[in-house]
């Protein structure tokens, strides 16, 4: 008996290969039976479908699976702020399905005073600022997808759960007395980076009684690179608005007070021309080292600028140097105030291994050309707010031995900040 069958121009096919079938049905008259050949060696994931698959080059069949997710390593969809937490979003690299969200933990500032007495002496943690270098051994790493903005810097989330800060290195001079606490060289001309922790700022509590509120002093050097006055002419006299004579040592239009409190600022161009300038405004010490809350803590002080706290009142040029009292939340202290006994300071003349002027600079200040002197273990100088009473374009400052009794060029940027303040609590 004659057989006769037709094959199919359309493949058949199942999960491992094809073939065109013959139309009497019979397996072993079917044609071109082979095994798929895969457009990849590995499924895809399809868009469409939602699923992993691959397909047939020869039949078009396709062999879909379910799609499983490959985690990636988290975004950041919400930076922290100083006050709340920020969102890190989680997405399979595949199909950019979400896959989950955590919490990135908010810097915990220090907004709430904190105080401790050794030794007789009373001390205040408040306000945060980066201090310590990481160390070059530590086994931290720092996130800087994760930040947080507080006035001018920018603080990164450390694997500790600390803040750090990014800082360019930039030595006063390169050499064995310019080194961190962790034993390595301070970089120069920033030419390296290096982080430095944000940490509680640390104040010795000077008087309960000034002006009725507590005055605190910064109990290290905390930064410098910041001029007293950038312009330096002696012979300068600037005019701001109504006010005239202004010369480089006057603190209430002095650079270093628009800094510490993030205020516009004058700055000479020339001889002849003076301009605002913006670059702190906002931004400045008191911004970026106290959340809002903390800054409300913090009392608005008339502070004295008259001839008597810069030890200038016998002298011809008294009425000369010495400038309005300002209102502030932070300040430099007067010569007067830096010799007064109430406040554990010793007198003019005293000066020395032990003197409670001393003041030790922070990795940080190293970072940022603070000068030092390694015969007093890292301590440094200082600026005062008061003029120095000889020459308009000197101010007086701490020296590294608690020496008060010089002046500086108010264009030195290797003097450190020791910041002021008054609140009660």
């Amino acid at each position: 008996m004659n057989h006769n069958h037709d094959i199919a121009k359309a493949w058949t096919t199942d999960s491992t290969k094809h073939w065109h079938a013959a139309s009497c049905g019979k397996v072993e008259h079917n044609e071109d039976m082979a095994s798929h050949i895969w457009n990849h060696k590995d499924y895809q994931y399809d868009s469409e479908t939602g699923k992993d698959i691959r397909i047939c080059t020869v039949c078009s069949y396709v062999d879909a699976k379910t799609h499983n997710h490959t985690e990636d390593r988290g975004t950041v969809t919400t930076q922290p702020t100083c006050e709340t937490n920020g969102v890190k979003t989680y997405k399979c690299i595949v199909c950019k399905a979400i896959l989950g969200t955590e919490d990135i933990p908010y810097p915990k500032l220090c907004s709430t005073p904190v105080t401790e007495v050794v030794d007789g002496i009373t001390y205040v943690y408040f306000g945060d600022w980066p201090q310590s270098v990481l160390p070059a051994t530590s086994t931290v790493t720092v996130d800087e997808t994760v930040s947080v903005e507080m006035g001018a810097n920018t603080y990164y989330l450390g694997s500790d759960g600390n803040y750090y800060a990014k800082c360019a290195e930039n030595a006063y001079e390169v050499d064995d007395q310019y080194k961190y606490h962790d034993g390595t060289q301070v970089g120069s001309y920033g030419r390296t980076t290096r982080y430095f922790k944000v940490e509680p700022i640390k104040w010795r509590v000077l008087t309960d009684n000034y002006s009725g509120k507590k005055l605190l002093l910064a109990e290290n050097i905390l930064t410098a690179n910041v001029p007293y006055y950038k312009y330096n002419s002696s012979s300068n006299k600037r005019t701001v608005g109504s006010d005239t004579k202004i010369y480089p040592n006057n603190y209430k239009y002095s650079q270093i007070r628009a800094y510490l409190n993030g205020l516009d600022y004058y700055y000479d161009t020339s001889n002849t021309e003076t301009t605002k300038k913006t670059d702190y405004t906002g931004k400045g010490f008191l911004q970026t080292a106290f959340t809002q809350n903390a800054q409300a803590l913090i009392a608005e002080t008339v502070v004295d600028n008259s001839n008597e706290t810069a030890g200038i009142s016998t002298s011809s040029y008294a009425a000369v140097y010495a400038c309005e009292n300002t209102t502030d939340k932070i300040f430099l202290l007067s010569e007067s105030e830096v010799i007064n006994s109430d406040y554990g300071f010793a007198g003019y003349y005293s000066y020395g291994k032990g003197n409670a002027r001393i003041r030790i600079a922070t990795d940080y200040a190293k970072a940022n050309y603070a000068d030092l002197d390694y015969f007093y273990d890292h301590a440094g100088y200082w600026w005062l707010r008061s003029p120095y009473y000889t020459d308009p374009g000197m101010a007086r400052f701490v020296d590294d031995d608690g020496d008060v009794r010089n002046g500086k060029r108010v264009n030195e940027t290797s003097c450190g900040i020791v910041p002021a303040l008054t609140i009660s609590f």
